[in-house]
């Protein structure tokens, strides 16, 4: 398809720009489009050969550009406007990936093609504070240089820049290094009994002031449970979470003051110090503590794990305490868990939150985001998230939360919906079918690392999955050749695929085989280990191709890690194995043992489950 816009407009290069993102392209032959003001909205009227396209400021330019582009050549008569204050996306840049300023450009592109007009970098630590070199070191960390350009190229696609950081909590990776202890409560926590850390908070405000134009900040605070318990006690003494909590925001208020900020914040943890468990969902907010919270606060509710509307309208409902308070919203694209975005169940709860937010009438809802968190290494890229950003802009702008106006929008990035549905393969294995888009399940983590010997998940591997695995990875490479611009997702997935269909199920069929001394069938599978290290291998190649495609290069190094343990110990199983089946041994301990739950109340066999993390899959010693 082509576009060419009538006339002279300095927005033309912009929209050159933005189309290379697209399967359009710039040029006369094919849709003629007139560039028109208005005081709101958006609205295109066309023919199918010529259009006017009527927009507000660029975002809905942009977003009025996709809409052309998806319409195929069909005559349209459409009129739309932002139901949110502002809509956008947060990246997870603190849990090992740090997107290249590539990645950062591509996204920016796309999030102006659906509509949105901000955007959240989240980092810890992975910024430059001048005054402090541990900050981030050996992070990937982006320069006050780069914080600037990606400022700049935002701004010229109508998207604000805003910046997301910490200033309580999750400060895992600064704590690694001994310099930076004094600042350390307990865990991950600051002390906020010591003047030291004020100090490095106003280093973090001041750096992000002289680098992003917004004057909006995200200040975190989410996720403090042990507030208070650590060396904060050494400094001051016992105070109750509730208190330390308004203490300190009033304290990191005033520091945005200085630096002319509007802060949100996480709004969790005022929740959670009412909750005889700690939790979010159970807590509440008393109206004199609502009361005390500063007004300047923009308090962002996130949730992202229902898929019944009614939970999303309950906690927008306990909401209504905050009555001097702006409330915005965080939803997400499940890419933390494991190395497969959860696309189906992504959609399902993304729909019901924005059904929530749509329909809600006493919160007037600020700023919706979509998060792309990356705990435990950030191993599925973020250019996973692709239909969930669509299905965030259509709400917000049409109000369409159909999967088929997703399938429609997300052709124009020269992808396909049911390419991205086809990735929860890995996870879905037809035992759990029923279970997809309704929850979640990271079953190709565990089935990937766990130890062949020890059997850890032997319990919740699914039943006979290789025949699964092989029509998964037919799938994965059908998807890869055709050569679109994310296919280097769907290789990758394909060689992880091919893995499990020899690994899945092996630690099973090993302690079948030992129990009922059939050293043939040991023999056997012992054989096997050497194709299956050549197709890790395989994987691993694809892996560090798709993680430099999108990311720096700090924080493979985890990932190689991780799999290089993996090599190493099935060369080290099949050691054991053969020293057994030639007689050097009369017993493998290991496979001696029975094999137990997991989770302890799982009561049926070979049940599928989460292996959310990394270190719980592969050995129970200690690490």
């Amino acid at each position: 398809m082509k576009i060419y816009v009538n006339g002279n407009s300095d927005l033309i290069p912009l929209i050159k720009e933005a189309l290379t993102e697209t399967v359009a392209e710039y040029g006369e032959g094919g849709l003629t489009v007139d560039l028109a003001k208005t005081g709101e909205g958006l609205k295109i009227v066309s023919d199918g050969k010529t259009a006017t396209l009527y927009y507000c400021d660029k975002t809905s330019l942009f977003r009025g550009i996709g809409i052309l582009i998806s319409s195929e050549g069909e005559k349209l008569d459409v009129s739309e406007k932002m139901r949110f204050g502002s809509l956008g996306n947060m990246v997870d840049c603190s849990r090992n990936a740090v997107i290249t300023l590539e990645t950062y450009k591509k996204i920016i592109k796309q999030s102006a093609l659906m509509g949105h007009n901000c955007m959240m970098l989240y980092t810890e630590d992975t910024y430059e504070i001048e005054s402090e070199p541990y900050f981030g070191h050996l992070r990937g960390r982006y320069s006050a240089a780069e914080l600037k350009e990606m400022d700049a190229y935002a701004e010229k696609f109508g998207i604000e820049l805003i910046p997301c950081i910490q200033t309580l909590a999750h400060l895992d990776a600064m704590f690694f290094w001994p310099a930076m202890e004094k600042y350390r409560d307990i865990t991950n926590i600051l002390n906020v009994a010591k003047e030291d850390t004020y100090t490095l908070i106003d280093k973090m405000l001041e750096t992000m002031n002289s680098t992003l134009k917004s004057r909006r900040i995200n200040i975190g605070m989410d996720e403090a449970h042990l507030l208070g318990r650590g060396k904060y006690l050494d400094t001051a003494g016992y105070h109750e979470r509730s208190d330390i909590m308004r203490d300190h925001l009033k304290k990191v208020v005033e520091l945005c003051k200085k630096w002319g900020y509007e802060p949100l914040m996480w709004d969790d943890m005022f929740f959670r110090v009412n909750s005889k468990s700690g939790g979010y969902y159970d807590g509440f907010v008393k109206e004199e503590q609502a009361r005390e919270v500063p007004p300047e606060i923009n308090l962002v509710y996130w949730d992202y794990c229902w898929t019944d509307k009614k939970i999303y309208t309950g906690m927008l409902e306990k909401h209504r305490v905050f009555k001097n308070n702006k409330v915005s919203f965080a939803g997400g694209a499940f890419t933390w868990y494991g190395g497969v975005v959860q696309t189906a169940f992504s959609m399902s709860a993304s729909t019901a939150a924005l059904q929530a937010m749509l329909e809600e009438k006493e919160v007037k809802i600020d700023v919706v985001l979509v998060t792309a968190w990356g705990d435990d290494g950030a191993e599925t890229p973020v250019t996973t998230t692709l239909p969930t950003m669509i299905l965030y802009g259509e709400g917000a702008w049409s109000g369409d939360l159909s999967l088929e106006r997703v399938a429609k929008k997300i052709k124009i990035f020269g992808e396909e919906l049911d390419g991205f549905i086809a990735m929860d393969d890995l996870n879905f294995t037809p035992d759990v079918e029923e279970f997809r888009g309704n929850d979640i399940r990271c079953v190709h983590k565990y089935l990937l690392h766990q130890d062949i010997l020890l059997g850890i998940w032997d319990w919740h591997v699914p039943k006979n999955p290789a025949p699964h695995y092989v029509e998964t990875t037919k799938k994965m490479k059908a998807f890869a050749d055709k050569n679109t611009p994310l296919s280097y997702l769907y290789r990758t997935l394909e060689k992880l695929s091919s893995v499990l269909e020899i690994k899945a199920d092996m630690g099973i069929r090993l302690k079948d085989a030992y129990d009922r001394k059939d050293k043939e069938e040991i023999g056997k599978i012992a054989d096997e280990i050497p194709e299956l290290l050549s197709r890790i291998r395989e994987y691993g190649d694809a892996y560090r191709y798709q993680w430099r495609k999108v990311n720096r290069d700090f924080g493979l190094e985890s990932f190689e890690t991780r799999l290089g343990g993996l090599i190493y110990r099935l060369e080290g199983a099949k050691e054991i194995l053969e020293s057994y089946l030639n007689g050097e041994r009369e017993s493998i301990p290991q496979l001696e043992q029975e094999r137990l739950p997991y989770f302890h109340n799982c009561k049926e066999p070979r049940t599928p489950m989460n292996g959310y993390n990394w270190a719980e899959t592969y050995t129970a010693c200690r690490r």
